[in-house]
């Protein structure tokens, strides 16, 4: 994680994760950057390189619906 500091890591953890469910995330893409930014593209980055079996559609579906284009420049 770059520049992210502990607390503001766990608290996203804490808030927006969840499981359990057909979403991996508490909230859609735009609250999610708007409410966690670089917290939240720390998660897609690192939950991306994780999803082994899963298509960037599947992928960008279950955590807030990211748009493809974030997805493809930022994430991926």
């Amino acid at each position: 994680m770059s520049d992210i500091n502990d607390e503001t890591w766990n608290r996203f953890i804490r808030e927006a994760i969840v499981e359990g469910s057909e979403t991996n995330v508490s909230h859609p893409f735009k609250t999610l950057t708007k409410k966690y930014g670089l917290a939240y593209i720390e998660y897609l980055r690192a939950a991306w390189s994780a999803a082994d079996d899963m298509t960037a559609e599947e992928f960008c579906g279950v955590n807030g619906g990211v748009p493809r284009g974030f997805f493809d420049k930022k994430v991926r």
